[in-house]
């Protein structure tokens, strides 16, 4: 699977989604994601544990977000980490791929606020790119989360600085700067 290059991708985040009369495209897989091929949504209504509830031609539609690679709602790109069938809204594409909860974001973007709720989840994840594994940052002593980060960082020494700002303190407030200040430095 060759990769998107980053500019292309970046423009069909944001352009695609408003050239249509759809609130929310679903797309099943990574390559229909490529390739602009999704079921198109009037609204999303509400989401849960791995669920969502979309409108479609006045009619709930409940969608199980494990069958799905990712959706866009309204101008932002969701995700869904696979093994738990969460939704993750794409923050930062770049060295390293940064995201954060889903639910939350969800609630902000149909609330028109600054905060929204969460049902769950972890709070940040990042991904090497936009269709490779996603691994979160733990939040608490959760002890599977912290051994996958731990395995990510050990395999990867590329990102040593990335975690060095982190410091261990995962919390998205600190998370989301060191991310932008990583991609920011020159390879």
């Amino acid at each position: 699977m060759k990769p998107i290059p980053k500019s292309i991708l970046i423009l069909s985040i944001v352009l695609f989604p408003l050239i249509t009369n759809a609130q929310v495209i679903v797309y099943k897989t990574y390559e229909d994601f490529q390739n602009k091929i999704g079921e198109k949504y009037d609204d999303y209504k509400s989401g849960g544990y791995k669920r969502i509830v979309l409108m479609k031609d006045g009619k709930k539609v409940r969608l199980d977000m494990k069958s799905m690679w990712g959706f866009t709602y309204e101008d932002a790109l969701f995700r869904i980490h696979a093994p738990y069938g969460q939704c993750v809204r794409v923050l930062a594409l770049g060295k390293v791929c940064y995201y954060e909860n889903g639910m939350a974001h969800l609630s902000m973007i149909k609330n028109k606020s600054k905060s929204g709720e969460s049902l769950g989840g972890w709070h940040c994840y990042i991904s090497k790119t936009i269709s490779s594994e996603l691994r979160p940052f733990p939040y608490t002593m959760v002890a599977k989360s912290r051994r996958d980060l731990n395995a990510f960082k050990a395999a990867n020494s590329e990102y040593d600085r990335l975690f060095e700002c982190i410091e261990k303190d995962y919390s998205y407030l600190n998370v989301r700067p060191c991310v932008d200040k990583f991609n920011a430095e020159e390879e």
